[in-house]
C-alpha cells in the first residue's frame, strides 16, 4: 500500500469567524435587531435559490400565524444594508406574508 503523503496547499480557507465578521467567536450575539426586509440582500456569490413550492406556503402560513421565530443572521454592508447570511426563504415568507422586517 502506497504512503500517503500531506500535500503542501495554497489554498486558503477563509474561517468562520472572517467570513462572517465576527469578532470575538466565545461571545454570543450582542443583540437581536428587526431589520426591514427591504435593506436585506443576498450576499454577492449566494449559491442556493429560493422556491415557491408547497413547503414555503407552509412556511408563509407559520410565519402568518407564529411571525418569524428563528432569526436570520446578517453582516452590514458598507452602505448601511445587510447581506443576508442565514435566512433566505424566511426572508421571502415573511415577504410573502406581509411583513415589513424579520429578526436578525
Amino acid at each position: 500500500m502506497e504512503e500517503v503523503k500531506k500535500r503542501k496547499s495554497t489554498i486558503k480557507i477563509t474561517g468562520y469567524n472572517d467570513l462572517f465578521g465576527f469578532m470575538d467567536p466565545t461571545k454570543e450575539p450582542e443583540a437581536l435587531y428587526d431589520i426591514p426586509l427591504d435593506r436585506l440582500h443576498e450576499f454577492p456569490g449566494h449559491p442556493f435559490r429560493v422556491l415557491d413550492d408547497a413547503r414555503m406556503a407552509e412556511l408563509v402560513e407559520s410565519v402568518k400565524e407564529n411571525g418569524v421565530l428563528v432569526p436570520g443572521i446578517a453582516r452590514k454592508r458598507e452602505d448601511g444594508d445587510f447581506d443576508l447570511i442565514s435566512g433566505h426563504r424566511r426572508r421571502h415568507a415573511a415577504q410573502l406574508a406581509g411583513l415589513a422586517d424579520m429578526p436578525i
